[in-house]
């Protein structure tokens, strides 16, 4: 799932002045950025016991392994809580470029 930016944002955060290379690099750091916060979100909402799983799930998972993946098949919830975070970086992205 790759979050998509409507082109006024676009506009506002100014990637469509960026290059290719650019782009990528902020696609990449803000899709890190809603992605931790989704995480955190869906670790604040489980039991201790089902952190301590997850915790060893992704210290055994080789460099490869989708962690994503794994989130949305195991955690039904963890793709609503995407979706709010990409609309709640959309929203503060717009806020603070139009301030």
């Amino acid at each position: 799932m790759e979050p998509q930016i409507n082109s006024e944002l676009a506009t506002l955060l100014g990637i469509d002045k960026m290059n290719e290379s650019e782009k990528e690099a902020f696609l990449e750091r803000t899709g890190s950025i809603i992605i931790d916060a989704a995480i955190g979100r869906l670790l604040l909402s489980l039991e201790p016991e089902q952190v301590n799983k997850i915790e060893a799930y992704v210290d055994a998972a080789p460099e490869t392994e989708d962690i994503f993946a794994y989130f949305l098949k195991t955690y039904p919830d963890f793709q609503s809580i995407v979706e709010e975070e990409v609309a709640a970086f959309q929203a503060e992205a717009t806020k603070v470029v139009s301030e």
